[in-house]
């Protein structure tokens, strides 16, 4: 985990490290971002490599595979921000961690449909550093009004997610 300081500015990515989940563009974003905001202090953590990778840069952190809910759970607690950079999803579980975890969740545009079946708590990015940094910005700037929006989420309903999906897909 990062220290208390860089918390308030920390992003996370879960999920399988393959072309489709788009998290070598997002590291990509990201580096292009950080070097145009030099003083936010940027962190990313992915979580999910399969062996052990490095990256040459002190902002971004790579982890393997979490089997353990209890240290995922610290590890989403630990960042502020989820991003989904998948290219291709269809009802993506990382959505719901993060949202029941209190975290706003950023995606881009190929998977914008999904902005149907979560209406607060997700926000949609171009995929480029300029964009990617507005929608960060407008976040941070109305973190506490978000986080208040995300608690009040049903997101253990049943009958809610049937509803919203057959709405979504229109079965």
């Amino acid at each position: 985990t990062w220290n208390a300081t860089e918390v308030l500015r920390s992003f996370l990515y879960v999920g399988r490290f393959r072309v489709e989940k788009g998290y070598s563009s997002l590291i990509s974003i990201f580096k292009k971002m950080n070097k145009r905001i030099k003083n936010y202090h940027l962190r990313l953590t992915l979580v999910g490599a399969e062996k052990k990778e490095r990256l040459k840069d002190k902002n971004i952190k790579i982890i393997k595979q979490v089997n353990n809910d209890n240290k995922l759970k610290k590890i989403y607690d630990s960042h502020q921000i989820f991003i989904l950079p998948s290219y291709t999803e269809g009802y993506p579980q990382v959505i719901l961690e993060s949202l029941s975890r209190k975290k706003p969740v950023i995606i881009f545009n190929e998977i914008k449909f999904l902005k149907k079946i979560y209406p607060k708590g997700l926000f949609v990015s171009e995929r480029n550093e300029i964009d990617f940094t507005k929608t960060i910005k407008h976040i941070l700037s109305h973190y506490n009004k978000i986080i208040s929006e995300i608690d009040k989420i049903d997101l253990t309903s049943k009958k809610n997610f049937k509803h919203n999906l057959i709405k979504q897909f229109k079965i």
